[in-house]
């Protein structure tokens, strides 16, 4: 995998008189090999302790999502033909969690749903609930992607605060 873009993002709280603003390194990884389709999105928020994260983000050091196409798909001119993959997302916690390394949310859900109780020694029930709110955004944009949708509204908000304080 190479690095094709990396960004620093600052993710702003709903409420921010309770919590702090936290800013977020997105890493883009894509396969070496341009007919894979294949990447990996990297999310490092910048916080060194646990304590450290804010109620809004996962108590998380690192959470990846991966795309990787079926191996049974072929190329095709036909439109009607949409391309199959699997998405992977795995979580770093931090080593004061309990945990012992890289953990799968797919693994979490599979071991909740075998043995139809909550799983807590992989990942805490909200991190998981997290995931998936995260896997099923994935799906609504790719879906979306996939009918051709456009953006028909850009949010400007670069220069509210210029207009705000004119104002006042």
């Amino acid at each position: 995998m190479t690095e094709r873009r990396r960004l620093r993002r600052k993710l702003l709280p709903r409420k921010p008189n309770i919590d702090k603003p936290l800013e977020q390194d997105c890493l883009f990884l894509v396969d070496r090999d341009p007919l894979a389709q294949q990447g990996i999105v990297v999310l490092l928020p910048d916080v060194k302790e646990e304590k450290d994260v804010p109620f809004y983000h996962p108590i998380l050091r690192k959470l990846a999502f991966e795309y990787r196409p079926s191996s049974s798909f072929q190329e095709s001119d036909d439109p009607n033909i949409v391309p199959r993959g699997k998405i992977r997302i795995s979580a770093l916690p931090f080593p004061s969690s309990g945990s012992d390394g890289t953990n799968s949310v797919q693994d979490a859900l599979s071991a909740r749903a075998e043995t139809g109780t909550v799983v807590n020694k992989l990942l805490p029930q909200r991190t998981i609930r997290t995931c998936m709110h995260l896997l099923e955004t994935l799906y609504k944009h790719a879906w979306g992607a996939e009918r051709g949708y456009e953006k028909r509204v850009i949010h400007d908000v670069s220069g509210f605060n210029t207009y705000f304080d004119a104002l006042c």
